[in-house]
């Protein structure tokens, strides 16, 4: 793989991995219940160590990461239907970015 192409990889995971981070923040504003804003806030801080791993790849390459804003969530229904509402979306929203980079990712040469 080229360096090229190989930023442009980093480029679009680093994008689509940010947001998702993204849509998180934006999910856990409506989500009341403690034990599962915790869940949200460990999973943002996780996410924010990937894609500062993600950003310094891109920089390291000579590229510059994209900006992604925060989403707009409008949940459906109230209390507890509009939260779990909210985690199928995000669930939903998890599975297909696997699915989109699992094959991506399995298929890069190994750098070491």
């Amino acid at each position: 793989m080229k360096a090229s192409e190989m930023l442009e990889l980093l480029r679009e995971f680093h994008r689509d991995k940010f947001a998702l981070r993204q849509r998180h923040v934006a999910a856990a504003r409506h989500v009341k219940d403690y034990d599962i804003n915790n869940a949200y806030q460990y999973v943002i801080a996780r996410e924010d160590v990937q894609i500062g791993w993600l950003h310094d790849a891109v920089t390291d390459m000579g590229g510059r990461p994209d900006d992604v804003p925060e989403p707009e969530v409008k949940p459906q229904g109230k209390g507890t239907d509009a939260q779990n509402a909210i985690l199928a979306a995000d669930r939903d929203l998890a599975r297909a970015a696997v699915e989109k980079w699992r094959p991506r990712i399995q298929a890069l040469p190994n750098a070491r």
